[in-house]
């Protein structure tokens, strides 16, 4: 299970506190869902930009989807919750979680690539409330 540093949390949410009109409650659940959040990635901060973006493994790990590849790049195996699923499915899933983002400042999810088509925005939006339901958003 992965340790929290508490103490970073709670300096977040006081920083938060004295620097916005919040009240401390809203400032400590904000400052948990980010700490949540950075498990499953890092920090970027540039040119006005906050976000936090989401390593591609972990958010496959979290969804409970197994996808290996050829040296090619193209889907060898996939595997959903232990079932065995199509490799169209898995290029789906990996269309799904690659770039994916969560914007610090508009509080939205949002990904790099552009989406293709209505099964590859359903596996999206799978991945986003898998993130919300981790981080209890």
């Amino acid at each position: 299970m992965k340790k929290y540093d508490l103490s970073q949390i709670m300096k977040n949410a006081w920083n938060n506190f004295h620097q916005s009109e919040k009240t401390f409650s809203e400032c400590l659940h904000e400052a948990w869902v980010m700490a949540k959040m950075l498990v499953l990635g890092r920090l970027w901060e540039k040119y006005g930009k906050r976000r936090i973006y989401f390593n591609q493994a972990a958010l496959l790990n979290l969804c409970g989807v197994e996808v290996d590849s050829y040296k090619s790049g193209h889907v060898s195996y996939c595997a959903v919750n232990g079932e065995r699923a199509s490799h169209s499915d898995g290029e789906y899933w990996l269309d799904g979680t690659d770039g994916c983002y969560y914007d610090l400042i508009t509080g939205k999810f949002s990904k790099n690539a552009s989406l293709y088509g209505a099964s590859r925005r359903s596996k999206f939006d799978d991945v986003v409330s898998a993130i919300k339901n981790f981080a209890r958003i």
